[in-house]
C-alpha cells in the first residue's frame, strides 16, 4: 500500500468514529465538527505521488521531533 493510500484510508476512518475518539485521537483546543471539517478537506489535498507525500512526511515528523524537550538524535542521558 502507497502512502497516499495508507493517509487516505487513515483520513476515511477518522470521519467514521466517534466524536470522542477524534477529541481522544487528536488533542488539540478545536472544536470536533471543525475538526471533522478540516480532515474532510484534507483528503483533497494529498499528493497523489508517493515520493512527494513520504517527503512531505519524513518534513512534518522532523519538524515535530525537533518540538521535543529532549530531541530524538541526541543519546540518553545517563542515569
Amino acid at each position: 500500500m502507497t502512502s497516499p493510500e495508507k493517509v487516505l484510508e487513515f483520513l476515511d476512518e477518522l470521519q467514521t468514529i466517534s466524536d470522542q475518539e477524534i477529541a481522544e485521537a487528536i488533542p488539540v483546543a478545536i472544536p470536533v465538527p471543525l475538526l471533522r471539517l478540516a480532515l474532510a478537506g484534507m483528503s483533497s489535498q494529498v499528493p497523489e505521488d508517493p515520493d512527494e507525500l513520504d517527503g512531505l512526511l519524513t518534513q512534518i515528523g522532523e519538524f515535530c521531533l525537533s518540538l521535543r524537550s529532549d530531541t530524538a538524535d541526541e543519546p540518553a542521558a545517563a542515569a
